[in-house]
């Protein structure tokens, strides 16, 4: 079985080959090269023979010639060892992909028949799974909270996916979530790729920041517990970590019992804006920095 792994493995790195050379291929031929090429013949009509343009062009033209020519050359060689992985393949009785790993070299999985369509049928359901996501939560918000909670979807990439949202809670906190993806023809990530937190009235968007001391120091916070959470829930987690907020103005600190308590000479006076979950009954508490000494922090 050795041989027929090592044929498999080389079968799967000339398959990468042969991507990387088609999309090189794509590209050769982008919507700039060919305005490019209209923008060169136009300038030449009506000249006299300019000899720069006919170079220009003529380089153009030799680019994707020579991608065309390497893309050829890499598919006849390959063509037997593909082959071969293939018949391979066929002959085993084990439920596993037909670019397989063997112990020695990493795991190479398998390439969809087609690359385009996967790609674009995982972006679809990537898109659609944030959207379901985004509306299960703010039903459940609604339904769950006496306060006020509102969310608002906020652009969207040239693929139709979202790039980020705004949320509020009890007309006291806003923050603005922004999103990026991360694709390849097996699935595509959904990253958070920035958190900021505003007060309710700041007219702000999702990429500024707050001008309130406040509310950038919630926002270091938030930055700092989004890579505490689950990455498969980081959504909803995040979305149910800044609710904590709410009550921001009318929840003092659990231990000295105040609202404002003097942080450092820099950010002078704060609210409690540490919010901890109780380890007798799960309530959550708000702490000044301060404040926290001797208590065993369990974040939400």
């Amino acid at each position: 079985m050795t041989e027929e792994v090592v044929s498999l493995k080389n079968a799967a790195e000339k398959m990468d080959v042969l991507l990387d050379t088609l999309d090189e291929l794509r590209a050769s031929v982008t919507q700039e090269k060919l305005t490019q090429i209209r923008k060169t013949l136009f300038r030449g009509q009506g000249q006299s023979f300019d000899k720069s343009i006919t170079h220009k062009l003529a380089k153009l033209c030799a680019d994707a010639e020579d991608c065309v020519n390497r893309f050829e050359q890499l598919l006849t060689e390959s063509k037997n060892e593909f082959q071969h992985a293939e018949a391979t393949a066929l002959e085993w009785e084990i439920n596993q992909p037909k670019f397989i790993t063997g112990s020695s070299f990493d795991e190479v999985p398998k390439r969809p028949s087609n690359h385009a369509q996967e790609m674009q049928n995982n972006t679809q359901l990537a898109k659609n799974e944030l959207h379901g996501i985004l509306d299960a939560w703010l039903v459940r918000a609604k339904k769950d909270r006496v306060y006020n909670v509102e969310l608002e979807k906020i652009g969207t990439d040239a693929k139709g996916r979202l790039q980020g949202f705004m949320v509020s809670f009890n007309n006291v906190i806003k923050a603005g979530v922004s999103l990026t993806y991360e694709a390849n023809y097996e699935s595509t990530i959904l990253l958070v790729s920035r958190v900021a937190t505003f007060g309710y009235y700041e007219k702000k968007k999702i990429h500024e920041s707050s001008d309130i001391l406040l509310f950038q120091r919630i926002t270091q916070l938030a930055i700092n517990v989004l890579q505490q959470l689950d990455q498969k829930n980081i959504i909803t987690e995040l979305l149910d970590w800044i609710s904590n907020y709410h009550d921001l103005f009318s929840l003092p600190c659990h231990k000295c019992s105040k609202f404002l308590a003097f942080q450092n000479p820099d950010d002078k006076f704060l609210l409690p804006i540490w919010r901890i979950v109780s380890e007798q009954n799960g309530r959550i508490l708000s702490y000044h920095g301060g404040c926290l000494t001797g208590v065993v922090i369990f974040e939400e």
